[in-house]
């Protein structure tokens, strides 16, 4: 699936983007002590994807382009829950300070590899 820049909703307050079909939405959404970046189905209220970036903004813009790099490998047909079996679960906040991170890291990683050898 790909991801498009969207209109911000109550939802995804800062940054928004959507997936050219228009069934899955991630992006930023304020909290208390920070950020979060989350996923899920276009107007749903639960969250599949839900990580905490803290107040460290410049991690929120790598962490939510890590999740749009892991979430473009997915078909725009995978469920919510495919999606949340899929991703590494964190268990300390924000998440840069749990082994998710690099987890996550390098899920991306392995995505943009495959990529880069397909194209060569």
């Amino acid at each position: 699936m790909n991801f498009q820049s969207a209109p911000r909703t109550e939802n995804y307050l800062i940054r928004r983007y959507v997936s050219e079909h228009g069934r899955w939405e991630v992006g930023l959404s304020p909290v208390l002590f920070g950020v979060r970046v989350r996923a899920s189905l276009v107007g749903e209220a639960w969250c599949d994807v839900d990580y905490c970036a803290g107040d460290d903004w410049a991690f929120a813009a790598e962490l939510l382009a890590t999740v749009v790099i892991i979430l473009e490998s997915f078909p725009e047909s995978v469920s919510g829950r495919e999606v949340n079996r899929a991703l590494p679960q964190w268990h300390a906040r924000p998440i840069n300070k749990d082994d998710c991170w690099p987890k996550l890291q390098a899920m991306a990683a392995e995505i943009l590899a495959r990529k880069e050898s397909v194209a060569a």
